[in-house]
């Protein structure tokens, strides 16, 4: 981007000085209430911010900056087609069960629709390729986007839980959403932060207790991935 051309903008001080001004001299007096205008001006500026209710700070979306990064990557459409591959490990049902409540969930109250590929068989089109391994260690899940499209949107998700650190239902549960919600763009919450969007649903991240908003996606980060933005 060109630099702007700052001869075509001068500041009030600037005007002031114009040296061809026909203009005589502002007296000294005149100055100096200017100034005490300006600063009473600054004092009532900053008490209507001040009474203003700020709004929750925004949290990230779709930053994709890589492999294995804390955002996901804005997919290419609404649709997300799913399948399971075994060739790092068996998906037993146990963990069938919460991917597929995890897709539902998602289809449910978003945007976006969920496929089930034909006997669960992987392809060069599956949008999300779920593995269950434990090379995923130390780590309890994680999420990288394979394949991108000529606009940087994502082709192909991956998608991995780690057995061995997933022992129970509302976990297993909570990090399926948890990594497929890094599939439609969202980043990690974290737990103490000022504002509850970031930490309230199954976005945040480590483990959880047995609540039901563990297991789901809060309205703010449902509106982000409907938004796609």
């Amino acid at each position: 981007m060109l630099a702007p051309d700052r001869r075509n903008r001068l500041s009030v001080d600037e005007e002031d000085r114009n040296p061809m001004s026909t203009q005589p001299s502002r007296p000294r007096q005149r100055l100096f209430a200017r100034l005490a205008s300006i600063a009473l001006t600054v004092a009532a500026t900053v008490a209507a911010v001040g009474a203003i209710a700020m709004p929750a700070r925004a949290d990230n979306f779709g930053g994709c900056y890589g492999p294995l990064t804390d955002q996901g990557c804005v997919p290419d459409n609404f649709n997300h087609w799913y399948c399971y591959d075994e060739s790092v490990g068996t998906i037993n049902q146990t963990f069938r069960t919460q991917i597929v409540a995890a897709m539902v969930y998602l289809h449910d109250n978003t945007s976006y629709d969920q496929f089930f590929e034909p006997n669960g068989v992987c392809n060069a089109a599956s949008d999300v390729v779920w593995q269950v391994t434990t090379a995923v260690a130390p780590n309890r899940g994680d999420y990288a986007c394979l394949t991108f499209n000529s606009a940087g949107r994502c082709e192909q998700a991956r998608l991995r839980l780690n057995p061995n650190l997933l022992t129970d239902t509302h976990n297993r549960r909570k990090t399926a959403c948890h990594e497929l919600g890094h599939s439609v763009g969202l980043a990690h919450g974290q737990f103490g932060a000022s504002t509850p969007e970031f930490y309230d649903d199954c976005m945040r991240t480590g483990p959880v207790n047995t609540e039901t908003r563990f297991q789901q996606l809060n309205l703010h980060h449902r509106t982000h991935a409907n938004n796609r933005a």
